[in-house]
């Protein structure tokens, strides 16, 4: 996950998921903000997935990453 911290995008390499999955923003205080899921594959034709993030006021957050096998959480500051 790059660029952390962040501004207007972050991006999802294909060394996390290798099928479809879903991903949601979260406060620190686990409120839901913002919540998709990607129709994409990441593997080795497509290695990242481009997220424009939905319009976060300055703080940090949770992006949850998940799919039914895999799941991971990472602390996102936004700029």
């Amino acid at each position: 996950i790059y660029p952390n911290p962040v501004n207007d995008y972050v991006v999802i390499s294909a060394n996390f998921f290798h099928e479809k999955f879903s991903w949601e923003i979260m406060n620190l205080s686990g409120k839901l903000i913002f919540k998709k899921e990607e129709n994409h594959f990441l593997n080795e034709l497509k290695k990242n997935v481009y997220i424009t993030l939905p319009k976060l006021t300055e703080g940090i957050y949770l992006l949850r990453l998940f799919n039914d096998y895999e799941n991971a959480v990472i602390k996102l500051v936004k700029e």
